[in-house]
């Protein structure tokens, strides 16, 4: 795996805050929509209800009966980079103290620290440590080492990844029928072939792995395809409320002429003119937050599924794969919705004959008979 300070430069800092609280995620709860947020801000967000939409997509996720929110699936892959981003905060502060003193002799400089313990440790007493029955299988590493990043954590077993059923028994396969990580102890007792059909984690990872990987380049087109529709809606809007913009300076000039005869009609068409754009601007800015919507949720459920398929162990995979394979499927028959008709023109009755200013007419031309006959198109 790449080294931390590697990892959230490739996937931001705020990758590992909670997008209620925004702060480090504490036992992060991952939703049906792939965004994952603090179990206890979900509590409170959630309160008495079973669904609710998504603070950040509007996606709404029913919470499991039973369970609730401590029924939701654990987002291990979070928690594994937040361990290390931790572990590297520590050393860092611990490198910037001008006195630093080993924990065990408390006399020599520290060089070491020890992943196990949690100490801090200098050369001497580190080579001790190695010596030590209890402690020679030990993660020791040097504060700079492990500040960059190239010590791998020692390798713990989450609770996210140990059987449910069986305590103690750790999840070594994953049952396809179920999509689920199971222990050996369910392969023989509720995963049983050749009701269900089960593969060890490591093959199962690889497989769909594969597969997740096959659908990046669809989806990134696909997000490629939402940003174009999105700035052809943005710059249609800006098109339509700059001629509606135009429209009104020419209502307002051709009212000159006669002001007194006609301003009763000059404030009827001003008024459908605010009508008409509170109308299709309501329906742009729909149409803008729908693509926008669906643009973010594409490029949050890529990043995920990237990021776990190319970082995560297999348990940090597998765990999350029905989740996002589901999101995944469901995004790419997503399509984006029809632009907006953005034509739009004011036409002008005869100025000698008739105290008009005339009719505001939408996606039509049509001329009108008369002197000093004038029309504005969109």
């Amino acid at each position: 795996m790449a080294s931390v300070s590697t990892v959230l430069k490739e996937i931001g800092q705020d990758f590992l805050e909670c997008g209620i609280c925004f702060e480090r995620y504490t036992n992060p709860k991952i939703l049906s929509c792939v965004h994952s947020f603090c179990e206890l801000c979900l509590v409170q967000y959630y309160g008495n209800q079973k669904v609710k939409p998504c603070p950040v997509c509007q996606q709404e996720t029913r919470l499991p009966v039973p369970g609730g929110i401590g029924g939701l699936k654990t987002n291990g892959f979070i928690i594994t980079l937040r361990e290390k981003v931790e572990l590297q905060e520590k050393v860092a502060k611990l490198s910037a103290k001008a006195r630093r003193t080993c924990e065990l002799c408390t006399q020599k400089e520290v060089t070491h620290h020890c992943l196990n313990c949690s100490q801090n440790i200098c050369q001497g007493c580190m080579n001790i440590h190695r010596r030590i029955k209890v402690s020679a299988d030990h993660t020791v590493g040097t504060l700079k080492d492990i500040g960059e990043g190239k010590v791998t954590l020692p390798p713990e077993v989450q609770k996210e990844y140990t059987c449910n059923t069986h305590k103690g028994e750790i999840n070594r396969f994953y049952c396809e029928t179920c999509h689920v990580l199971i222990c050996h102890v369910c392969t023989v007792v509720n995963h049983c072939k050749p009701e269900h059909q089960y593969i060890d984690c490591a093959t199962a990872s690889s497989k769909y792995k594969r597969g997740f990987k096959e659908l990046f380049p669809t989806i990134t087109n696909e997000i490629k395809h939402v940003e174009e529709c999105l700035d052809i809606a943005c710059k249609a809007q800006q098109q339509f409320e700059r001629k509606v913009s135009q429209t009104v300076q020419e209502v307002n000039k051709g009212a000159d002429w006669a002001r007194d005869k006609v301003k009763a009609e000059q404030d009827r068409i001003l008024r459908e003119i605010r009508v008409l754009k509170e109308d299709r601007s309501t329906a742009f800015d729909e149409q803008i937050k729908t693509m926008q919507s669906l643009l973010q949720r594409k490029q949050d459920t890529l990043t995920i599924a990237r990021d776990v398929t190319n970082k995560g162990s297999d348990s940090d995979f597998l765990s999350l794969f029905p989740i996002i394979d589901q999101d995944l499927t469901f995004l790419k028959s997503n399509k984006v919705p029809p632009q907006i008709d953005a034509s739009f023109h004011y036409q002008r009755l005869d100025q000698t004959g008739s105290i008009k200013l005339g009719n505001l007419e939408v996606g039509t031309k049509r001329k009108l008979r008369g002197h000093q006959e004038i029309s504005f198109f969109f």
